[in-house]
Order: C-alpha cells, then sequence, then structure tokens
C-alpha cells in the first residue's frame, strides 16, 4: 500500500485543517465534558467524513461507488449517534427532555427534511459519479484551470471526495432522520397521543 505524494493531493489541505480543528474541537468538548453542543458533533462529523475519505484513498474497494458511498454513511451515522449519546451521558450541566409532541407538524418537516440530505445526494452522485480526470473532460481553458485550483485545495474529483462529502451531508441528515423517528416513536408509546412529554431536570433529582 503506498500513498501519492504529488499534487494535487486526492484530500486537499483544506480539508486536512478543517480534520485537525476537528479533533480539537472533539477533545475539548470530551475533557470540559460541555455535553451534547452543536459544535462538538459538527467535529464528530468532520472527523467522520475524513476517516472515511481516507480509508477508501487507501483501500479502494472494487464495489461500486454508490455502494461504498451507502455503507460509509450507515457506518458514520451510527457513530455520530453513538458519539452523541456519550456526550449526552457524561455532560456536566443539567439535561433536559426535549418536549416532543406526536401532532407536531415540525417534527415531520425535520425527518422528511433529513432524509432529504442522503437522498438527493446520493441520487446525485449516481446520476453524475465523479472521475480523476474530472478536470481535463471540461471545455474552455477556464474552466480547466479553476477546476483544477479547486482540485489544488480540496482534493481530486474523485471517490474519496465523494465519500468526503457524501458521508458529511448523507450521515447528518440519516442522524437528523433516525433521531426524530426515535423520539416520536417514543412519544407514541411513552405517552398518550398528542401529550407533551414532561421535561426532566437532573438537578431536581439531585
Amino acid at each position: 500500500m503506498s500513498i501519492d505524494l504529488s499534487m494535487p493531493w486526492a484530500i486537499g489541505p483544506v480539508l486536512w485543517v478543517a480534520t485537525a480543528a476537528a479533533v480539537y474541537g472533539i477533545f475539548r468538548f470530551s475533557f470540559r465534558r460541555d455535553g451534547m453542543h452543536a459544535g462538538a458533533l459538527i467535529s464528530a462529523l468532520g472527523l467522520l467524513a475524513f476517516i472515511a475519505a481516507l480509508i477508501v484513498h487507501l483501500w479502494r474497494p472494487a464495489a461500486d461507488h454508490v455502494k461504498v458511498l451507502l455503507v460509509a454513511q450507515i457506518v458514520c451515522t451510527g457513530a455520530l449517534i453513538f458519539f452523541g449519546r456519550l456526550l449526552w451521558s457524561v455532560q456536566k450541566q443539567a439535561r433536559n427532555t426535549v418536549a416532543v409532541t406526536v401532532d407536531n407538524p415540525k417534527i415531520i418537516k425535520g425527518i422528511l427534511a433529513g432524509l432529504a440530505f442522503p437522498v438527493i445526494l446520493d441520487s446525485a452522485f449516481y446520476l453524475w459519479p465523479v472521475t480523476s480526470g474530472y478536470c481535463h473532460k471540461l471545455s474552455g481553458s477556464y474552466s480547466i484551470s479553476k477546476c483544477q485550483g479547486q482540485e489544488y485545495m480540496f482534493g481530486l474529483h474523485d471517490l474519496p471526495m465523494e465519500i468526503y462529502f457524501g458521508v458529511l451531508l448523507g450521515a447528518f441528515g440519516l442522524s437528523v432522520t433516525i433521531c426524530g423517528v426515535f423520539g416520536l416513536c417514543r412519544n407514541i408509546f411513552g405517552a398518550k397521543r398528542g401529550a407533551v412529554m414532561p421535561v426532566i431536570d437532573d438537578r431536581a433529582a439531585d
């Protein structure tokens, strides 16, 4: 197994810097026990996307690119939910259960919007798969140079980049959908239809 260090890289310098920031964010939120903040989840999602892209770059699976993308999204979605649950369990602040009602249209809209992310993204990658020679297929010197400039910053238009952005958006959408469905199911089976779940404050138990 060898890594091609010639420029442009398969995973560009911008994504390396973003991953370094994500690692810092994860350790910062974990050691400070700040809980399940948006910044921590975004950091975890960015790190997962980079790990998935790097594995695909080194491994180069023979399976179809859409199948690889779906597997990466599912695995990273599970890891993201696990990480969020871990942050939720170790945070120092009082944990408040969000009030959820079955007949709240915002919950349904959130689930559908989250599901739309991976569906639209995967469909786009299925119809227009990326290739390593993408820039040279464009017409016009300006378009080619602009495309190559983007590759020097973000990486080649290749499978690793497809996986990176596919995980970044797809895993986010799947996580929102799964958490929304779980919240609705817990509300349906744990309370009467249309009744608001009580807000739980850990400080009251202490």
